[in-house]
């Protein structure tokens, strides 16, 4: 079942195979790093599109390559044209086997930089980006023009960019800023991602036409009704379509656990089938197989979702109850949360059929239906096919593959305080999860169990208590399910910020504040600080190093002079530390400083983490010798040995 159809009435959702014995991804934004205000809400739509997978957002910020950019270029290209690119045996570049800059050789897009090369970590200028966008979009058939109009430093665009600049300008594909290109900077991913919206938004469907429904009911040509025998012994009637070649897209429900396909064409011929799974995704009930053989399909031109309108006609091609091919017609009638709601009839056996707009785009797979609803059908947005992870595997493989495979189970995250977090998931059929941490968009690292395994199991999940995050980072968590050496689809939580100072933070405070301390009367130079977190007997404990000099000679006499009076100040100014920070404080005074040689009077120490590192890119020795410990929550300290 579709697990995004949320209905809270009593009716019964069934996927329609017709059976004759008896869900969505979603790209996250956000999900690597944080883009700029300017561009945060134009990305997070563009994302919501469902076009571009999940690596296209991240580095916001760094300059694009000319590998990033090559595949929106293509991404862009096959949006415009409804069809895949292709490849040719020979094409191919000594510094990239990139599906995507292959495919952009194939289209015209780019020959690479030099003979046989194509230079996937050059950077783009932005006059570069602009010509290969506007090259892009005329390749694909769009017509554009010439502005009357310039930027105000249209004098340094290069002469080669000059066409592709000024018709970027006059189709508000590159805007600039305040009047200004800028044509010899580097563009960023961001500024990338927009131009990508912008021509998308303008030109997805620019070449559209109307067609009859008489012109609608020959693309039946590129359906099939699918028969399917399951390894249980039952089987059931389905549908499938053609979107390029040999290529078919069905429901992930139609195939799974089935041990033979057989295909009505529509002519009414049949064959039983010899299938490659070349991608499937069993959250969205999606499956993406190639039939080996000589099949002359026409495939269907494929549309786009992100753009759909309730009240917008639709026509539904499948095989209800059997019967070849039978089309139906409607209405969009919502657009929900991963799913579109039609009136046009379905039936059990639409399963896998298409969905088709009034241009004869396929823009959705038919997928449920509520029996005992009138005119309540569902089906999945076409782009969700855009995304699916490219896999080679045959029905044997796939239906042993998917049988072991677990369900990913829903993940949770809820902020306590900035002590704490609680980590929640909900229970599928596997043996144990493993479990992940990213921390301000790095990559995600293994968390450990009390045994030192990143095995959880069922006892511990009433509510996993997380302590000590870093405050004032943004966390996200990873989950998998395992069962019988299978993982699941990772779930990922949101991402969660943890209020309150980083360590970082109090260190520069503490560097501000704190040039001096005074001890016994007399004010002590510091040179830095170091700052750490620890958890002591369940507190958390600010582990903060005050350092000096070596060669500054006041401190040393205080200690000596006046034991009792030194200590008594360094517990004050520790309570006054952790009074000031919100935890507790283990406060020390070290010896910190670079040395051209190993100084024989610091070698040994009672403090454990003593001692001495050579930093080779200065040719030095770095010191780091305590002298006292103070804590804010106990009378007790640590002096070195005067021995």
């Amino acid at each position: 079942m579709n697990k995004k159809i949320g209905l809270s009435m009593l009716l019964t959702i069934v996927l329609f195979l017709c059976a004759s014995g008896s869900s969505f991804a979603y790209v996250d934004a956000f999900y690597y790093d944080e883009p700029s205000s300017w561009s945060s809400d134009a990305i997070e739509t563009l994302a919501g599109y469902n076009v571009l997978e999940q690596f296209a957002f991240s580095d916001y910020q760094s300059e694009i390559t000319r590998l990033d950019f090559v595949y929106l270029a293509v991404r862009l290209y096959e949006e415009l044209k409804g069809t895949q690119a292709r490849l040719k045996p020979d094409d191919y570049f000594s510094d990239t086997t990139d599906i995507y800059a292959l495919k952009a050789a194939y289209i015209g897009i780019t020959s690479g930089i030099s003979e046989g090369k194509f230079g996937p970590d050059v950077k783009l200028s932005r006059e570069q980006l602009a010509t290969m966008m506007v090259k892009t979009l005329e390749i694909a058939g769009v017509p554009l023009s010439k502005s009357k109009q310039k930027f105000a430093d249209e004098a340094s665009v290069s002469a080669y960019a000059k066409d592709a600049i000024s018709k970027a300008f006059n189709h508000k594909i590159l805007l600039g800023a305040n009047n200004k290109i800028t044509p010899k900077q580097n563009a960023t991913v961001e500024q990338a991602l927009l131009i990508f919206k912008n021509a998308l938004d303008q030109y997805d469907g620019f070449d559209n036409k109307a067609l009859s429904n008489e012109q609608l009911g020959e693309l039946s040509s590129s359906v099939v009704k699918l028969y399917v025998d399951y390894k249980d012994g039952s089987s059931a009637t389905a549908s499938a379509f053609c979107i390029d070649g040999n290529e078919f897209i069905t429901n992930y429900h139609v195939l799974k656990d089935a041990v033979k396909v057989v295909a009505e064409f529509d002519n009414g011929e049949k064959e039983t089938l010899d299938v490659i799974i070349f991608g499937y995704d069993k959250r969205n009930d999606i499956v993406d197989f190639y039939m080996i053989g000589d099949h002359d399909v026409k495939p269907l031109k494929i549309g786009s979702s992100h753009n759909l309108k309730r009240g917008q006609a639709v026509t539904v091609i499948s095989s209800p109850y059997g019967l070849l091919n039978t089309m139906s017609m409607g209405i969009i009638s919502a657009v929900r949360d991963g799913s579109i709601q039609v009136t046009a009839s379905i039936s059990p056996g639409s399963s896998g059929g298409v969905l088709i707009n009034a241009y004869g785009e396929a823009i959705g797979i038919i997928s449920a239906a509520i029996v005992d609803g009138e005119n309540l059908g569902f089906a999945i947005p076409i782009n969700e096919i855009k995304t699916l992870q490219f896999t080679v595997l045959d029905l044997e493989e796939f239906v042993a593959e998917t049988s072991a495979k677990p369900d990913t189970p829903k993940l949770a995250v809820k902020v306590n305080s900035d002590e704490s977090l609680t980590i929640n998931w909900d229970l599928v059929d596997a043996e144990y999860y493993e479990l992940y941490e990213s921390i301000d968009g790095s990559k995600f690292y293994a968390l450990y169990n009390d045994d030192g395994y990143n095995e959880w199991y069922n006892d511990d999940l009433e509510g996993l208590t997380y302590i000590d995050p870093i405050v004032g980072s943004n966390l996200q968590f990873m989950l998998v399910a395992v069962k019988e050496d299978m993982s699941s689809t990772p779930a990922f939580s949101d991402i969660v910020k943890i209020n309150g100072k980083t360590v970082q933070g109090i260190a520069d405070e503490l560097y501000a504040n704190f040039k001096y301390i005074t001890v016994n009367g007399t004010q002590i130079q510091l040179s830095g600080n170091f700052v750490y977190t620890q958890t002591l007997e369940d507190k958390k404990v600010y582990d903060i190093d005050l350092c000096f000099q070596v060669n500054n000679s006041t401190f040393m006499p205080q200690l000596q002079n006046n034991e009792a009076g030194t200590i008594k100040d360094l517990q004050q100014l520790a309570r006054v530390l952790a009074a000031t920070y919100g935890h507790e404080v283990q406060l020390r005074i070290s010896y910190s400083d670079l040395l051209d040689a190993i100084d024989s009077r610091f070698l040994e120490s009672n403090f454990d983490d003593s001692g001495y590192e050579y930093l080779d890119a200065i040719k030095k020795w770095i010191l780091y010798y305590p002298v006292v410990e103070v804590h804010s929550y106990d009378e007790e300290y640590k002096i070195v040995s005067k021995e």
